[in-house]
């Protein structure tokens, strides 16, 4: 029997208000050393966010959740430091996140001007763990096609991986950022990230 695979993803709420506040704005890199440009709230950070960064897919983990996935024997990882270009100080994490809207939403209306719209916090910069920019090991399969499930869920539909894996893989293509898990990786990344990552599912073809 196949052990299950899934994708693992940010949880939905606050529709782009959250997306936003959770993810940053799609950065660039820098020219000269490829890092990933932060423009996000801050002092916090999910301990792992899935965003854009450059033309793809970018995984990003705090200081902390990087020494948690260096001691989960996962396999061969990678960290790439990040520059904190942007960053403006919103408490969001204390906002109640069961509501349809946050209670604080900027002037314009615009999710972005959570960001764009207030300055640069030296003091949020100084509080704020590193931010690394997440590589996970490479295993042989290919993204064949996603399918919408909901508004923002969706079943991906993945190769068969050729080789061995240690419960969280990525592959060696353009999509190389995304990841996937197994069984066990699932239950790990619920215990150490909890309410910040869910899960979408993955059929094997």
């Amino acid at each position: 029997m196949d052990t299950q695979l899934y994708r693992p993803r940010q949880p939905v709420f606050w529709g782009d208000y959250g997306s936003i506040l959770m993810r940053g704005l799609r950065g660039p890199r820098d020219e000269q050393t490829g890092q990933v440009v932060l423009k996000r709230a801050g002092p916090f950070a999910p301990p792992i966010i899935f965003t854009i960064g450059g033309l793809g897919f970018v995984v990003l983990v705090t200081q902390s959740f990087r020494e948690k996935l260096c001691a989960a024997g996962f396999g061969s990882l990678h960290f790439r430091p990040t520059i904190k270009e942007h960053i403006v100080s919103i408490p969001w994490q204390r906002w109640d996140r069961r509501t349809r809207l946050p209670p604080e939403i900027p002037e314009s209306g615009e999710p972005e001007d959570y960001i764009l719209g207030q300055p640069h916090s030296e003091q949020a910069v100084s509080e704020m763990e590193p931010i690394w920019e997440f590589v996970a090991p490479v295993v042989d399969c290919k993204i064949k096609k996603r399918e919408r499930l909901g508004q923002t869920y969706y079943r991906w539909f993945l190769t068969r991986p050729q080789g061995p894996h240690r419960g969280l893989f990525r592959p060696p293509s353009d999509d190389g950022h995304v990841l996937f898990v197994d069984a066990a990786g699932r239950r790990w990344f619920e215990r150490e990230a909890g309410e910040w990552v869910g899960f979408d599912e993955v059929s094997i073809v």
